[in-house]
């Protein structure tokens, strides 16, 4: 069952219908609804509806409002059922400018319609559970090679999605370095897993990553980011239920770390570092997309104006 059976919502509130209605003999253009909290729960439920074809599932719930219980951008919630997302990122759209019932509709707002797309793999490929009593920062380490391991998967299930997963990224990944969970060196191997991961799925180009690729090189050495990269792979090929082997690599990932880290002196301006690193990534990306689009519209403008070309000649 979709999100839309399990919450029903007038097309207006109070607010919004006495708006309307002083609107309504003073000459003034039609007011716009607008965009309490309430507002964004028709959002939600067509969000729902959606997500049964971008998941497979057909038990999730959607809430849409602004700001998240989790903090993050958008987060699904296994145990609970739910996909919850910030509706914030549709901005500057209001809800009532906002359709993702329609099909087609989130080509308006690519970089939100990307991270709930994010958040549509967690919840189709994040099936395994970590055991109760597994060591929390293996479990957190497994979470991280999740990312990029989710994202290869729904793009094997759904490969034009892509462009959402690619525009997402700069909203995913972004927060993580400004305001990083892990620390030196392990900050650092989080930024590899996180874009170079992404490359090695195909959601981002190796020309694109190459200025993180050097500066983990340089960070993290070789060997060690050799290793790094040789876990994620494999992390890429585990079975969304293979919990055990999914917190295996997990565990190697914790060990490789601890080995390397006492011999690898750490950058005092690390973040500034990865951060400026990952920015150019993201602003690579974005050229690189756009320039896709230009080609595909002379492409479309030159095959329509070819089309009347010889519309023309038959009349």
């Amino acid at each position: 069952m979709s999100a839309h059976h399990h919450v029903q919502l007038p097309a207006t509130t109070p607010d919004d219908a006495a708006d309307l209605a002083r609107w309504d003999d003073d000459g003034a253009p039609p007011a716009q609804p607008r965009s309490s909290p309430n507002a964004w729960l028709r959002v939600g439920a067509e969000l729902g509806d959606r997500l049964v074809a971008l998941s497979g599932r057909q038990d999730l719930l959607v809430t849409c409002r602004p700001g998240t219980r989790s903090g993050a951008p958008a987060a699904f919630f296994p145990t609970l059922g739910e996909v919850e997302f910030d509706a914030r990122l549709f901005a500057p759209l209001q809800s009532h400018e906002i359709h993702p019932g329609t099909v087609g509709d989130e080509e308006r707002y690519p970089a939100a319609w990307g991270v709930f797309v994010h958040e549509a793999a967690h919840a189709a490929h994040s099936v395994w559970t970590a055991p109760a009593g597994a060591d929390p920062r293996v479990v957190e380490a497994a979470l991280l090679l999740e990312e990029s391991r989710v994202e290869g998967a729904h793009l094997i299930r759904r490969p034009t999605d892509r462009t959402y997963l690619r525009t997402s990224a700069r909203t995913l990944v972004m927060p993580d370095i400004a305001h990083p969970t892990f620390q030196g060196i392990e900050h650092a191997a989080a930024v590899a897993a996180l874009v170079l991961g992404r490359r090695d799925v195909g959601i981002l180009d190796a020309s694109e990553t190459r200025a993180v690729a050097d500066l983990c090189k340089k960070v993290l050495g070789a060997d060690l980011l050799d290793t790094l990269t040789r876990i994620w792979s494999a992390a890429h090929q585990c079975a969304d239920h293979d919990a055990t082997t999914m917190l295996a690599h997990a565990r190697e990932w914790c060990d490789a770390l601890d080995i390397a880290a006492p011999a690898r002196p750490v950058p005092e301006n690390l973040t500034d570092l990865l951060s400026g690193a990952v920015g150019v990534v993201m602003d690579s990306a974005a050229a690189t997309d756009a320039a896709d689009l230009a080609a595909q519209a002379a492409a479309t403008d030159a095959m329509a104006a070819r089309s009347k070309e010889r519309a023309q000649d038959r009349a």
